[in-house]
């Protein structure tokens, strides 16, 4: 079982709708269209960089609140999440609990909705 499976499995088992994919053309049309309560997004993708599309998130004003984690296993000094208007960092390998704790974190004062 691949990583996001078992986050994706691990959320739900506790009630959290989970919406994965795989790559992204179009990151604020679709944030748009699931209004989640929050991005999780590793760094390096495939075909763009996880900070540049927490940049795009962050600069739309329909958007800006919704939190954003951005995982990675590069250091939170290479990343720079501060720089892309990041909410929280998650540095590789981590616990899931560690990624539970931070996920209801960021979740403070905003909706959940729970399924």
């Amino acid at each position: 079982m691949d990583l996001t499976s078992l986050i994706k499995d691990v959320f739900n088992d506790v009630g959290y709708e989970v919406i994965t994919v795989a790559e992204v053309e179009d990151i604020v049309k679709l944030v748009k269209e699931v209004q989640p309560n929050v991005v999780l997004m590793d760094y390096l993708l495939p075909q763009s960089n996880g900070g540049e599309l927490c940049r795009q998130i962050k600069q739309n004003e329909q958007l800006q609140s919704i939190p954003v984690i951005i995982s990675s296993g590069l250091s939170s000094e290479q990343v720079a999440v501060a720089d892309y208007g990041g909410d929280s960092f998650l540095s590789k390998p981590f616990e899931l609990e560690e990624l539970v704790r931070l996920i209801e974190k960021a979740l403070r004062g905003h909706k959940i909705s729970i399924h």
